[in-house]
């Protein structure tokens, strides 16, 4: 692994400068706790991109699809533990056109947003929260290592992509720990930020309700990759 690939922690301090380049202190910018701040720099929320009918159609597929665990990728393998509680869901039925989608999404709309043009993205998955189900803090690219105090990545994944298919659950936020901001999500919201540490985030418990998202992650065309070839799961643009 090059050094390149590893990054100092990201902490930055309320009274210090904001790392979006914006000359204010992060506290007043990208990591302010105002209840009605907007999302800090990278982060792109676009409310009701997909129409409420699309979204219930597909969710009633998904209602009489089969699931199975999914866990965290530690070491090369993926493990199931307590940090992760949640299930994937087969897409059978709706998989070609969640696919479309999510290629025209990474074809056009993140590209226009980022600036930046993507290689491949990974096949999309759709997970389902249930009641108790949640996700640790966590960084979608990258692990900590402790005794170097630095974060490593291990995955060629640049940019993280979440689509909302329904709201009638409590609990359930996505929250971008070192950034003090709290998304709560209704019915065809489009989020997607960038994987690495500084957009760490935590998926809280779902309390009521089932809980249904598209995910998927992609690799910038021009971005120096840990890996020597694509991901076995991925699709080119």
């Amino acid at each position: 692994m090059q050094q390149r690939f590893m990054t100092p922690a990201f902490n930055p301090t309320p009274q210090g400068p904001c790392f979006c380049g914006s000359e204010k202190a992060f506290g007043d910018c990208c990591g302010s706790r105002a209840a009605d701040r907007p999302p800090p720099v990278g982060v792109h929320v676009k409310r009701g991109f997909l129409e409420p009918g699309q979204c219930a159609e597909w969710v009633s597929v998904l209602d009489r699809q089969k699931g199975e665990q999914t866990g965290t990728f530690s070491g090369g393998e993926v493990r199931v533990n307590e940090a992760r509680v949640t299930e994937r869901v087969f897409l059978g039925p709706v998989e070609e056109s969640v696919t479309a989608l999510m290629r025209d999404i990474f074809s056009t709309t993140i590209p226009a947003a980022m600036g930046r043009q993507i290689q491949w993205f990974e096949r999309p998955q759709i997970l389902r929260y249930r009641r108790g189900s949640h996700y640790r803090l966590h960084a979608d690219s990258e692990r900590y290592i402790k005794e170097r105090k630095v974060w490593q990545k291990t995955m060629d994944r640049d940019v993280s992509l979440l689509l909302y298919l329904n709201e009638d659950f409590s609990g359930g936020e996505l929250s971008f720990f070192a950034m003090n901001y709290v998304f709560r999500p209704k019915v065809g919201d489009l989020l997607f930020f960038p994987s690495d540490h500084r957009y760490a985030h935590i998926a809280h418990e779902v309390t009521g309700g089932t809980r249904y998202v598209i995910v998927s992650w992609a690799a910038y065309a021009d971005e120096p990759k840990v890996k020597s070839e694509p991901t076995w799961n991925s699709i080119a643009i």
